[in-house]
């Protein structure tokens, strides 16, 4: 029965790196996009979306990190 539940959790996870992944990709292609267009709004946002996707990715990394030692050490007890 947890053998299904670690799968489970496991392909939720994919899924949303996928989705991180898809969001910094689109954010970076927007960014030149408007550069060689010279449409200097859509370059602004899109170097926003992808320094702020990015951001939010490192922050996550960092705290599912120390979130699931926690959780390790709570299962041990």
């Amino acid at each position: 029965m947890s053998g299904g539940k670690e799968e489970q959790e496991i392909s939720v996870l994919g899924r949303l790196c996928c989705v991180d992944l898809m969001v910094i990709f689109m954010g970076f292609v927007t960014t030149v996009y408007g550069i060689v267009s010279s449409n200097w709004e859509k370059a602004l946002i899109g170097a926003v979306v992808t320094a702020g996707a990015l951001a939010l990715w490192q922050i996550c990394k960092r705290w599912c990190r120390s979130s699931s030692s926690e959780c390790m050490e709570k299962r041990e007890e």
